[in-house]
């Protein structure tokens, strides 16, 4: 990480930082805080591979990004486009 990234961590609050005469110094220990702070979370398996079987429910919403859902109409429109003679 670059010093002036630190900083803009400092102003958003997610890393502390101390300041003595003038200079700016913090601890591993604070980074490694701030990495779990900014850590986003893993994907569950059920993302990558969502039921198509309507019928079974398990009981949580598979929630899909604009992007993954374009990558997926594209895909099929590819395939349709190379099935055509």
């Amino acid at each position: 990480m670059t010093a002036s990234g630190l900083r803009r961590e400092a102003n958003r609050g997610r890393l502390r930082i101390e300041c003595i005469a003038g200079k700016h110094y913090t601890t591993l220990n604070e980074i490694e805080r701030m990495r779990e702070q900014c850590r986003i979370p893993a994907k569950a398996a059920a993302m990558e591979n969502p039921s198509t079987d309507s019928s079974v429910s398990s009981g949580s919403e598979v929630v899909v990004s604009a992007q993954d859902a374009l990558r997926a109409r594209l895909k099929h429109a590819r395939l349709q486009a190379q099935s055509k003679p």
